[in-house]
């Protein structure tokens, strides 16, 4: 991919946002494994395959001080929509930068689990025309549900994350969990029928 000058968005400042290859190939792998129907990402997936939307996928290097900095969701990443006139501009409908400080530091399904968190903020809402149309989604939880079903607490150990991972899901041939009303998203019971232990019928 030929380098270009960033192209900036509201709440991107600065020379410090740069065209990320590696970010686009990691994105790449998260809306194959996640853009399957039944997927989180199916929507966004196939807005992105059928050349529906455009996403620009940024580093940001400016400088992290881990003694100084706070670490939240908007230090580390963030998806901004594009206005008209910069859509108009870039051909580009969402803009998704991750900071390279941390992106470095990151072990493969660090990266992964990021990179979706991410794109399960870009919505995809349909006309009267079925044209694609982009907003910003925000989180479900602390952050989004699917990313600790999927990926568990690998980014951080705030109580945030630990409090969001009680959601994470178990391999398949394990029983998912529910305690009393609260049920876990995507189990399979109907009815707010709490499920047998193992071993009951």
């Amino acid at each position: 991919m030929a380098s270009l000058q960033p192209a900036l968005f509201p709440e991107i400042e600065g020379p410090d946002f740069i065209r990320s290859d590696d970010i686009a190939e990691v994105a790449k792998t998260v809306l194959s494994e996640h853009g399957k129907v039944g997927g989180p990402l199916f929507a966004v997936a196939k807005a992105i395959r059928d050349e529906e939307i455009y996403v620009l996928w940024l580093r940001n290097d400016k400088p992290y001080d881990p003694d100084k900095d706070e670490e939240t969701h908007e230090t580390v990443g963030k998806c901004i929509k594009a206005p008209g006139l910069w859509h108009d501009v870039t051909g580009f409908d969402v803009a998704i930068w991750l900071r390279g400080w941390f992106w470095d530091r990151w072990r493969p399904e660090q990266r992964e689990a990021f990179t979706l968190h991410e794109l399960l903020h870009v919505e995809i809402k349909r006309d009267k025309d079925d044209q694609a149309k982009v907003a910003v989604a925000k989180h479900d939880v602390e952050d989004f549900v699917a990313v600790m079903r999927l990926y568990g607490p690998v980014i951080g150990a705030s109580a945030a994350y630990v409090r969001a991972a009680t959601v994470r899901s178990v391999p398949p041939e394990s029983a998912i969990a529910c305690i009393g009303s609260n049920h876990v998203p995507g189990c399979e019971h109907t009815g707010g029928e709490i499920p047998p232990k193992r071993g009951e019928a």
